[in-house]
């Protein structure tokens, strides 16, 4: 014990005793001398004397540890704000005590999430390689149609060989005579039926191209994922006024970027299909279209997105912008295209063969003359399966040799998409043929 806490306690201790001692003997005194207070009896009046000497001890020893210790002192003159103090300590108490149950019902959430998170992750790990599984089959696929696709090819040449050599025995049996004409007739019979063979062959060589190219998209589905929009696809396009504030054209242009998701359309299907998927273009790209729009001198400049990597699901779409001024190519009812066609080479289909020919020349002339800004994957003139068929079956009713004419349906400008049946229309003539296309006879661009 500290020396200051003994001396402490026996002081106290002195006190107390005085105190009693001192009540005792008073009231010893007070008895033997029948002394009485208040006129009560003297055995009544030393009762009170003990109750008062209790008192004293108590009273005496509540002031001598007041005068002693400082804690006391404070304690007697705090007592109210103590225990204000440990109830608030108790109501603290009891909010930690609720906040810990809290605590521990989130965390029984927690390990049911993570459980839940566990079992997805598991699923995606099946799928993941079910997928691959799948990617593996289709490879082995494919390869096995390229492995048919060149015996194929070797037995076509081995043919093509076959009947030179016959058509050159049937020349030689032209100069005989008599008996060799039987052997002739036979000959000509066996190169017949050489080419009913190599036309069934090469309409089997055009199935496993489509197969494979079929097969093909289903590897880069797998390898890539469903791809919403390709590198160096057109977006859309804007006309902007070179001659407003730099600001004002910025905010156009972003106004315009914001909204090409809700507005864009697959060329082919005419689904929305950007939905998900947030336009982004960096600062200096943007920086440098304003620049190019207002160095246009014309009235209106053409602001053109094109997308700068393959899109999938959910990714942000990046874009470049190309800028250039507003030039009409054609006006409505004006003659785009046209070319005069015999019927092609047996073997072949001859309204899609020709059909396929008139659209190449026209994309090319389009393309190299007339200035056609190139749309989705650098096709110019977009034709589905459906329209290709409904031409090919009127070009069936037509004797060659044909005239094909394009015909714009309305005002075309440089980043107008060329869809069938929207831009323009393809006319098909059993008539003679009529004077060339030439650049003046095509555009009606004055400039």
């Amino acid at each position: 014990m500290d020396p200051s806490g003994l001396i402490f306690v026996i002081i106290l201790l002195a006190v107390s005793g005085f105190v009693a001692w001192a009540g005792d003997t008073v009231g010893r005194v007070m008895g033997k001398r029948r002394i009485t207070l208040f006129g009560m009896r003297p055995k009544r009046t030393s009762i009170l004397i003990a109750i008062l000497t209790g008192m004293l001890i108590t009273g005496g020893t509540i002031l001598t540890l007041a005068i002693a210790s400082e804690d006391v002192r404070a304690m007697l003159s705090r007592i109210t704000t103590i225990r204000q103090n440990i109830r608030e300590l108790e109501d603290e108490n009891a909010s930690l005590t609720d906040d810990n149950e809290t605590l521990r019902l989130a965390q029984d959430v927690l390990q049911s999430h993570n459980y839940q998170l566990s079992e997805t992750n598991t699923n995606l790990t099946w799928q993941l390689t079910t997928a691959q599984s799948e990617l593996i089959n289709t490879n082995e696929k494919v390869e096995d149609l390229y492995n048919d696709l060149v015996g194929l090819t070797t037995e076509l040449d081995t043919l093509n060989s076959e009947i030179e050599s016959l058509n050159s025995d049937v020349d030689e049996l032209d100069t005989e005579v008599g008996s060799l004409q039987v052997e002739r007739q036979s000959l000509q019979d066996q190169i017949i039926e050489k080419e009913e063979l190599l036309a069934s062959l090469n309409g089997r060589i055009e199935e496993l191209n489509l197969e494979i190219l079929e097969l093909s998209g289903q590897v880069a589905a797998f390898e890539f994922g469903e791809q919403k929009v390709l590198e160096g696809q057109q977006l859309g396009a804007v006309l902007v006024d070179p001659a407003i504030t730099r600001g004002a054209i910025e905010a156009h242009i972003a106004r315009w970027l914001d909204n090409i998701p809700i507005t864009y359309r697959d060329p082919e299907t005419g689904t929305f299909i950007l939905m998900d998927n947030e336009i982004t273009i960096s600062l200096d790209s943007l920086s440098d279209a304003v620049d190019s729009i207002q160095r246009v001198t014309s009235d209106q400049a053409i602001v053109v997105a094109y997308s700068t990597s393959n899109v999938v699901e959910d990714q942000p779409v990046p874009v470049r912008l190309d800028v250039s001024y507003n030039r009409r190519i054609f006006i409505e009812g004006s003659l785009m295209f046209s070319q005069v066609y015999d019927a092609p080479a047996s073997g072949t289909d001859p309204m899609r063969a020709t059909l396929a020919q008139f659209f190449s020349a026209a994309r090319d002339y389009l393309i190299n003359e007339k200035d056609i800004v190139p749309t989705t994957a650098g096709d110019v003139l977009q034709l589905t399966y459906d329209d290709l068929s409904e031409l090919s079956a009127r070009l069936d009713e037509m004797e060659f040799p044909v005239e094909l004419r394009m015909v714009a349906l309305k005002d075309l400008t440089r980043p107008d998409f060329l869809v069938y049946g929207d831009a323009f229309t393809v006319t098909i003539l059993p008539e003679s043929p009529g004077p060339e296309v030439s650049d003046e006879g095509n555009s009606t661009d004055p400039e």
